[in-house]
């Protein structure tokens, strides 16, 4: 919900980034307008039901997310410090590309990996520990999520409309879909990306969301 007196002051809508709406709310962060969390609010939303069309919306955030950080990060930044403003603090956190330090994990792990099978006579035991390294990272990363997955069902899962059956299997392949995120981010870092329509189809009542 936005008030009518924002876009009145912006002489209507300014923000044309691919993902406009963090763009709208960084930017009236820096102005200094206040932004409130309605935890009462329920949205009801068509997500995307081929995995292409998912591919292709995060696609456009990962690459959203990305203009609105080199356009804003700055700002941000300096507003942390001059104005102390924790609410720019919020947005920094939120927009800050933080898979580079995960890539540059997985690049690390993986060079000592190369290094150790091309050196696998002379130095068996870095391929062994190397090996050991990178499937740690991966299970460690798979167990966070299935733990924010699990707590997201349990807490919520009253207001999932799925069987429980799908529930709890999309427990398990939840870390998985997320780990998506790593090839997409690569691809929106260096290919162009424009606006795609998502497809919706399914059409429901209220009557029925309520069942």
């Amino acid at each position: 919900m936005v008030s009518d007196e924002i876009i009145r002051k912006n002489n209507g809508w300014k923000h044309h980034l691919l993902t406009e709406d963090i763009e709208f709310t960084i930017d009236n962060a820096l102005q200094g307008v206040k932004i409130g969390y309605c935890g009462n609010a329920v949205l009801y939303d068509e997500q995307p039901y081929l995995f292409e069309q998912s591919w292709n919306q995060r696609l456009r955030w990962a690459k959203g997310f990305y203009q609105v950080f080199a356009k804003y990060g700055g700002s941000l930044i300096k507003d942390i410090f001059l104005k102390r403003s924790f609410c720019c603090y919020d947005m920094l956190m939120t927009i800050m590309p933080a898979l580079f330090l995960s890539l540059t994990s997985v690049m690390v792990n993986f060079a000592f990996f190369y290094l150790g099978l091309i050196n696998i006579e002379i130095y068996p035991e870095l391929m062994r520990e190397t090996s050991a390294a990178v499937l740690m990272s991966v299970l460690n990363s798979y167990a966070v999520l299935f733990v924010m997955g699990l707590l997201t069902t349990v807490t919520e899962w009253n207001n999932i409309n799925s069987t429980p059956v799908k529930k709890i299997q999309y427990v398990f392949t939840f870390p998985i879909f997320i780990f998506t995120y790593v090839p997409i981010s690569i691809v929106a870092l260096f290919r162009k990306i424009e606006w795609k329509p998502i497809t919706h189809n399914i059409t429901k009542t209220i009557e029925e969301l309520q069942q």
